[in-house]
C-alpha cells in the first residue's frame, strides 16, 4: 500500500542558500501579482533567445566515488554544485561525498537526501539535518527532522518534534523550516526554535494529512544568489525568506485553475481514502487496468480536480520571477494520462508586469538548436540549469544526422568528450 500510495501522488523537494536582497528591477514593481491564469489563457510558444544570450554544457567529472545513478536532489550551492551528497565544484570537478548512510550520530537513513553549503557549512537533509564543516567532517550537531506525529500547530519544545518536514533553506544566520502544511519555522544555527509562523488561513481548523506530498510542492524554497524565496502554495504568496521570518512580496493568481482548500486541507483525507479505495476494490477484477481507470475517472478528487493547475516552484531572478506548474491529474500513470502531466515554465517580468506562459515542453532552442530547453534543475544566479545523459546525447545526435538533419557543432564537439556511461551533463542558459 506504501508503494502504491508513493505512485499514486509524487512529489519532491529540495532548497537554496542565502539572505535576502533587493534587484534593481524589483525596486520599482508594476504591481505584485502574477496573473499565471490569464497567462495560461493566452499560452504560447517562446524562444529561448528571447530571455538568454548562450549556452554552455558543464560535464560533471566521472568516477567511480561520484558515479551518479539519480540526479532528484540537486542544488546549485557556489561554489559547489551537489547531487545527493555528491559534491562537485563549478567547474564540474568532484570535491567529495557528504555524510554517510546509517542510524548512528552524523548519519542519515536516507539513500537520497539533499546538501546544501552556506556560511562554510555543509547540511544534509534527510530523516535529520545535520551539519558538517567545509571539509565534510560531522560537528556534532544534528536534529530529527521526521516523527509520528504528522503537524504541529503549537511551537515544539524540540524542533524534533515536527512531523512532516517538506524543505528548509538558510536565511542568513538563520534557517527556515517548511513543516507542511501548517507552520514555517525560524530556526538557529545551534537548530533552536526561534519563530514559528502558520502557512494556512486561521479560517481552517487544524488538519492531519495523511499525504501531503501531492499538491504539487516540488521546492517551497529556492535562491539567486543570496536572495531566498519561500512559496505558499495554500494561498498563492510568494515570501522573501528573512533572518526574523517570512516577507510576502508577490501573489500567483491561479484564477479558476487553482485547487480549492477543500481538496488540499479540508477534505484531502477523505478524497485520498476514496481514491485509492477504487484501487483497491478493483485487484480481483477480470481486467483489472481498465477497472482502476474507470474508478478513478469517475471517483471525487478527479471530478474536483478536473481542469485545476498546481505550481511547483518559482524561482527569482535579476528580472523575472519563473514559475514551474502542470495540470494536476489524480494518478496519471494508471490512467494512461502521463503526457498531461509534463512540467511547464511560466514567467513575470518584473519591469512590465507581464507574465507570459509558455506552450508544450519548455522554450524552442533556437540557440544550439537541441528542440526545447527546459530548466528541470531549477533557475540559480540567472542561469537555467538543464540537464541529459551522455547517451542520451549520443542518441540525439545519431537520429538526427541518420534524418540528414544538421547538428550544432557544440554539441558535436561535447559528443566526442563523453562516454555513454558518465556522469549526466549540465545545459546551461545563460540570462540576458
Amino acid at each position: 500500500m506504501e508503494k502504491l500510495i508513493y505512485l499514486f501522488f509524487a512529489g519532491l523537494l529540495l532548497s537554496c542558500s542565502g539572505t535576502p536582497k533587493q534587484s534593481e528591477a524589483e525596486e520599482k514593481p508594476v504591481d505584485n501579482i502574477i496573473r499565471l491564469a490569464d497567462a495560461i489563457d493566452h499560452i504560447r510558444k517562446v524562444n529561448l533567445s528571447e530571455l538568454a544570450d548562450s549556452i554552455t554544457y558543464l560535464p560533471l567529472e566521472t568516477r567511480k566515488e561520484c558515479l551518479l545513478r539519480n540526479t532528484s536532489w540537486f542544488n546549485y550551492s557556489p561554489p559547489y554544485i551537489i547531487c545527493s551528497r555528491t559534491v562537485f565544484d563549478l567547474n564540474g570537478r568532484f570535491i567529495r561525498t557528504i555524510g554517510r548512510i546509517g542510524q548512528g550520530p552524523g548519519e542519515d537513513p536516507t539513500q537520497y537526501m539533499g546538501s546544501i553549503f552556506t556560511k562554510g557549512h555543509f547540511y544534509s537533509y534527510g530523516h535529520k539535518l545535520i551539519e558538517y564543516d567545509e571539509n565534510g567532517k560531522f560537528t556534532g550537531k544534528e536534529i530529527q527532522l521526521l516523527s509520528k506525529g504528522k503537524s504541529e500547530f503549537d511551537i515544539p519544545e524540540q524542533l524534533g518534534r515536527i512531523g512532516w518536514v517538506d524543505d528548509w533553506a538558510p536565511a542568513g544566520n538563520n534557517i527556515s523550516v517548511f513543516n507542511q502544511p501548517d507552520t514555517v519555522y525560524t530556526i538557529d544555527r545551534d537548530f533552536n526554535t526561534l519563530k514559528a509562523e502558520r502557512a494556512i488561513s486561521p479560517s481552517i481548523p487544524k488538519v492531519q494529512l495523511n499525504n501531503v506530498g501531492y499538491t504539487g510542492i516540488k521546492r517551497a524554497y529556492t535562491c539567486n544568489s543570496d536572495s531566498a524565496l519561500f512559496y505558499n502554495y495554500y494561498n498563492d504568496t510568494i515570501y522573501r525568506v528573512t533572518e526574523n521570518g517570512l516577507a510576502s512580496r508577490w501573489i500567483i493568481d491561479l484564477g479558476d485553475y487553482k485547487i480549492p482548500d477543500e481538496v488540499s486541507l479540508i477534505r484531502q483525507n477523505e478524497l485520498f481514502t476514496d481514491a485509492l479505495m477504487c484501487i483497491h476494490k478493483s485487484r480481483n477484477s477480470v481486467d483489472r487496468s481498465a477497472a482502476v481507470k474507470n474508478c478513478l475517472d469517475n471517483c471525487e478528487l478527479t471530478r474536483l480536480t478536473k481542469g485545476k493547475k498546481m505550481v511547483n516552484a518559482v524561482y527569482d531572478t535579476d528580472n523575472y520571477i519563473f514559475i514551474i506548474w502542470n495540470e494536476f491529474v489524480v494518478s496519471p500513470a494508471l490512467r494512461g494520462l502521463e503526457d498531461q502531466v509534463y512540467p511547464q515554465i511560466a514567467y513575470y517580468n518584473k519591469r512590465t508586469g507581464e507574465t507570459i506562459a509558455i506552450e508544450g515542453k519548455g522554450f524552442i532552442d533556437d540557440i544550439h538548436h537541441k528542440e526545447t530547453f527546459f530548466p528541470r534543475f531549477g533557475i540559480y544566479d540567472n542561469k537555467l540549469f538543464a540537464y541529459f545523459w551522455p547517451y542520451e546525447l549520443h542518441e540525439y545526435i545519431d537520429e538526427k544526422q541518420a534524418a540528414g538533419n544538421k547538428v550544432d557543432q557544440a554539441l558535436l564537439d561535447l559528443s566526442g568528450k563523453v562516454d555513454d556511461e558518465d556522469n549526466p551533463i549540465f545545459m546551461i542558459a545563460h540570462l540576458k
